[in-house]
């Protein structure tokens, strides 16, 4: 049987700055919530003026070639820009509210290595907490899709992944998982001398 982390007084651990010499805490980075929020801001604001340009001119619509000029056909074009325009910006605002919220709980948000696992807190609650033992893994490998990176970790019994997205909170998602992906090495080595 493997031994587990305490992931949630790890991350206590931390907050109360009582962390041991051998731990590396990687705290969420205050600039990677602020470029999502003004990303989605800019693209916001620029959805919100083309909405303001479809209602200050009423001759204009996005459509199928020579469909626009249709007058039975316009209307019904004019109606679409609305609706889409209108659902972009409620995805867009959902999404910045969501960044806003997770910059006021960056504070509490750390990735920390352990000499034998980590653990990864990306938001305010418990269920938030992941915590990852060396000896409950295989290996760890790096996945990129969509510009996306993730951590992909096969059970050591065989039994399942583990996969965790890098999003770059912590730093950039290259050096990390780099990193961890050495600590999870030097862990298997030190097992490996240590059973002779």
């Amino acid at each position: 049987m493997f031994n587990t982390i305490n992931g949630e007084a790890v991350m206590q651990q931390v907050r109360q700055g009582t962390v041991p010499p051998y731990w590396h805490v990687f705290p969420a980075k205050v600039s990677h919530f602020l470029k999502n929020i003004a990303v989605c801001a800019v693209f916001t604001l620029l959805l919100f003026g083309f909405l303001l340009y479809l209602m200050v001119h009423p001759e204009f619509a996005i459509g199928l070639r020579g469909a626009v000029e249709m007058p039975e056909l316009h209307a019904f074009w004019r109606m679409l820009d609305f609706i889409v325009v209108g659902i972009a910006m409620l995805i867009l605002l959902i999404f910045l509210f969501s960044e806003v919220w997770k910059l006021g709980t960056a504070h509490k948000q750390a990735l920390v290595l352990l000499p034998e696992g980590f653990v990864m807190q990306k938001g305010a609650t418990r269920r938030s907490v992941t915590a990852i033992h060396y000896g409950a893994i295989f290996e760890i490998t790096t996945s990129v899709s969509n510009n996306t990176w993730f951590l992909v970790m096969p059970l050591a019994d065989g039994y399942g992944t583990i996969k965790l997205e890098l999003d770059g909170r912590f730093g950039p998602s290259s050096e990390i998982s780099s990193t961890l992906e050495q600590a999870h090495l030097q862990y298997v080595m030190a097992m490996d001398r240590a059973s002779y």
